[in-house]
């Protein structure tokens, strides 16, 4: 029989929330491969943490196979025990502005409804399609794409074959404004799938494009440049045939691809012309993690006697919530610990994580609230017994014998016991009246004092 794990009970998980960053933190991409903070992983199954949210920057609008996905890291904990309750991103403070709705946008939406698709089925790619072979058809999907970008605008209106390279390169800085109209047209999130759609973050790619290919000649126009991506495409003919289950897994991440890109440049066009129009300020165009702390907490209000820890490699994260943080709760912020593969420089001593922690502190001090209060419901409840009957004889010869004294003096002794927990400092704690505490069960602490035996008997421990 396994030893039993004495950190976060049912009792205490409410008041303390964690929220860790992914990149460098907990997960890191070596040469495409994923490595986990398996130190830090160990550390929360080893006080029991169940349950944590992400706090990452991470944004898959540059998605590709060897790119690092948050989805592998969420199988990854599940497996070990932890289950991810939500993944915040500051990119969606965008989100929620530019929706429909600002005041109904729930916290965690733009990662579970546009990104987590898209990552999923890179993940379900990459099981399927080797990196060789994905290259090639991405490259060959991207062509594509530059091509129906090209008729797009031409087809709008916004620029002409015969458009120069010189005249194309002038015109992208007033692209998007004339696109404006097709945003909330043509282009509601998710995409269809027609595969003549444009991609609006390539219109600034095509520039470079352009001039790459022609070698900066400014005399030469959209329909040569046409042209060259049609020869281009030819070159991608000999690509092995993908199978029918390939094509499908490939045809689902490009389709979800494409569409974020969409949304993700279209959703910032839209935060720009918020604060062009003194709706919101510009600071909204660079939201930080506390900005999404703010979010959160003033949207669930945690109580005064609540911690949050927060775990990330960059002190300028530290910083951002450490600067938002003017509420009751209590904010616990600290770097990761130092495993293989990690950057040393972004990471501390293991040893140094768990004093800069203080878990096992704030645990015993939330459990001894949590007493106070089982306590004080004790005391209550006696009360509100004896006046609702009165029969306050009766109820006293009951205890009496059932416990060797009367209802009163266990009142007494349990209001005598909560003046004594309340006044006690944390360091006056004994090693057993800690490891008690520690254990969350009631009975433990007070079995300790006779007076205190009917507590022991009428209250249930409280489970692990």
């Amino acid at each position: 029989m396994g030893k039993k794990k004495t950190g976060v009970s049912s009792s205490v998980a409410s008041s303390m929330r964690f929220l860790i960053d992914v990149d460098d933190t907990l997960m890191v991409n070596n040469a495409g491969e994923l490595v986990f903070n398996e130190t830090l992983i160990d550390y929360l199954n080893k006080k029991n943490v169940k349950k944590i949210s992400l706090l990452t920057k991470m944004d898959p609008a540059r998605a590709a196979y060897n790119n690092p996905i948050r989805v592998a890291l969420v199988n990854h904990l599940k497996k070990q025990g932890i289950e991810v309750e939500r993944v915040l991103c500051p990119i969606e403070l965008l989100f929620k502005e530019t929706s429909a709705e600002p005041e109904n946008y729930k916290l965690g939406s733009a990662y579970e409804l546009y990104m987590k698709p898209l990552e999923r089925a890179i993940f379900e790619v990459k099981k399927h399609i080797t990196s060789e072979i994905f290259t090639k058809e991405f490259q060959r999907e991207t062509l594509l794409k530059e091509l129906a970008t090209l008729q797009f605008l031409i087809d709008k209106g916004i620029i002409k074959k015969e458009t120069t390279l010189k005249e194309f390169i002038q015109s992208t800085t007033t692209i998007p404004d004339q696109l404006r109209q097709f945003y909330s047209k043509d282009f509601q999130y998710p995409y269809g799938k027609n595969p003549n759609e444009p991609d609006f973050r390539l219109i600034d790619d095509l520039k470079t494009t352009f001039s790459s290919i022609f070698k900066g000649d400014e005399s030469k126009n959209v329909s040569e440049l046409i042209e060259n991506r049609k020869k281009e495409l030819q070159q991608f003919s000999q690509i092995p045939a993908l199978s029918n289950k390939q094509k499908f897994l490939f045809d689902q991440y490009v389709q979800h691809f494409f569409s974020y890109r969409n949304l993700n440049y279209v959703t910032q066009f839209k935060a720009e012309e918020l604060v062009h129009t003194n709706k919101q300020p510009e600071a909204i165009l660079h939201p930080s993690k506390g900005d999404v702390y703010q979010l959160l907490v003033d949207s669930e209000q945690p109580e005064e006697d609540s911690y949050i820890f927060f775990i990330d490699d960059s002190k300028r994260e530290h910083e951002s919530l450490a600067g938002i943080h003017k509420y009751k709760h209590k904010l616990v912020t600290a770097f990761p610990p130092k495993h293989l593969g990690f950057n040393d420089k972004l990471c501390v001593d293991p040893t140094k994580f768990d004093e800069t922690m203080k878990f096992d502190e704030i645990l015993i001090e939330l459990d001894k609230k949590n007493l106070i209060a089982e306590l004080k419901r004790y005391v209550i409840m006696r009360k509100a017994e004896a006046k609702q009957h009165n029969l306050a004889t009766h109820y006293n010869s009951f205890f009496g014998r059932r416990f060797g004294f009367n209802a009163q003096d266990k009142i007494n002794a349990a209001e005598k016991e909560i003046l004594r927990l309340e006044d006690k400092p944390f360091n006056d704690f004994t090693k057993n009246e800690a490891k008690a505490l520690k254990a969350n069960r009631l009975g433990k602490i007070v079995s300790k004092y006779s007076s205190l035996e009917a507590i022991r008997e009428t209250s249930s421990p409280r489970p692990n």
